[in-house]
């Protein structure tokens, strides 16, 4: 939710902190006729926070690819208040672009940095670079576009605070694993953001790799610019997170011994990791209980969501080439499957957890294990050879941490920054 100044006084009074907002009356505009270069200024009361801009005509967003060339106090935490700026060079042609007529409105917003914006994207190329947008929309090249599946991370805020979920499927769900999916029911703390992609092996290369040339075992492609659409594919739980690490023993973010969490952290200095099971389950169905996140419970539409056995040729292929969820996920079915961080356990029926961390227990070595003794942790949404039922919300399957063969990740990130 962001933050006005119609509502910052009833926020204000629900938190101890004093809410980010734009002084009402601050934001001045002007423009250098000869360049056409725009200066927005503004001042920003209360507590930091991240601040998004948008330029609406007739009431309707110019949208972000409008918008690329910004700098400034802008898209970013702003980490002190006061008077700030903002420069924005009109593509060319909007160089007469009119800002000061009355239907042309800039909007300057700001967000608490523990209600942050629905978008997020992390720079690979360059250290501790990320910025914030409001919506989809605001993305500076389009969603789809090739920088977002290579040079960038694109992650969605899933709005999971405070909410409780139905996990599990219900006993007349065809395809069902009865063990595996009871029905019982999760609620969660605070929001999170998610990778709208699998990662990729374009990706990969800043995130893990400091050749290109090197590859993860059981990949079927090599680690070329032609591949670099393709999942992350063929690497084993213990490459990305550590063979033994636990959770919540070892904090999220904190002390494990694989490679991509931990160099996306260093990357982006964000606290970026894998989902959990239920984080998991819950992003994918976004609000949908059905088997399907299209509000399907058979395999008729299937092919509109997935790559998978019908359809895959046995294969990887590129993200994001099917039908998103409700909340701009791709590739949740099929594909490669997806490591979460837990060991894979057993739920009760119609139990009740907030955040459920996950299977940790020990063997006689002080190793942790899952549920059966085992190391195996849970893996989600099926792969390039997965029959149908595999590829539903509920699936959860039970991988050995050394697996390799079609598996991948999704990265996950706390929505708070510090």
């Amino acid at each position: 939710m962001k933050t006005s100044t119609t509502v910052a006084a009833a926020l204000a009074a629900l938190s101890a902190c004093a809410m980010p907002t734009v002084e009402p009356g601050s934001v001045t505009v002007s423009q250098d006729k000869a360049t056409g270069r725009v200066t927005i200024g503004y001042t920003l009361e209360g507590d930091p926070g991240v601040v998004t801009l948008d330029v609406m005509t007739n009431g309707v967003s110019i949208g972000g690819e409008h918008l690329r060339r910004l700098g400034g106090d802008v898209n970013c935490k702003v980490a002190t208040t006061g008077q700030k700026s903002i420069s924005w060079i009109p593509d060319a042609g909007m160089r007469g672009f009119a800002l000061t007529n009355d239907d042309v409105r800039v909007v300057v917003t700001a967000w608490p940095t523990n209600n942050l914006p629905d978008y997020m994207v992390i720079d690979l190329s360059m250290s501790k670079k990320y910025w914030f947008y409001p919506n989809e929309g605001q993305l500076p090249h389009g969603v789809t576009s090739h920088v977002y599946k290579t040079d960038q991370l694109v992650m969605r805020k899933i709005p999971a605070a405070g909410k409780c979920f139905r996990m599990g499927s219900p006993s007349v769900e065809a395809g069902r694993t009865a063990a595996d999916e009871k029905v019982h029911y999760v609620s969660f703390t605070n929001d999170f953001y998610l990778g709208i992609y699998e990662l990729t092996k374009g990706q990969a290369k800043a995130l893990i790799f400091e050749k290109a040339a090197d590859n993860a075992p059981g990949a079927q492609f090599p680690f070329t610019p032609e591949y670099d659409e393709y999942p992350y594919e063929g690497s084993p739980y213990s490459h990305l997170r550590g063979a033994t690490s636990g959770w919540p023993a070892v904090p999220r973010g904190e002390g494990n011994t694989g490679m991509a969490a931990p160099h996306a952290r260093q990357v982006s200095g964000l606290c970026v990791d894998l989902p959990t099971d239920a984080e998991w389950e819950f992003a994918c169905r976004a609000g949908e209980g059905a088997a399907r996140y299209d509000g399907t419970d058979d395999d008729s539409t299937l092919t509109n969501l997935a790559w998978y056995a019908e359809n895959a040729g046995g294969t990887i292929h590129p993200v994001g080439l099917k039908k998103p969820n409700a909340w701009g996920l791709y590739d949740m079915y099929g594909n490669v499957r997806e490591w979460t961080l837990v060991w894979y356990q057993r739920y009760d029926e119609n139990s009740e957890q907030i955040d459920p961390p996950g299977w940790n227990g020990k063997n006689s070595s002080g190793y942790n294990i899952d549920q059966d003794g085992g190391y195996n942790r849970v893996s989600r949404g099926g792969y390039y050879a997965s029959g149908a039922s595999e590829c539903r919300s509920a699936f959860r399957c039970k991988t050995g941490i050394n697996t390799t063969v079609g598996m991948g990740q999704r990265l996950w990130c706390r929505a708070v920054i510090p």
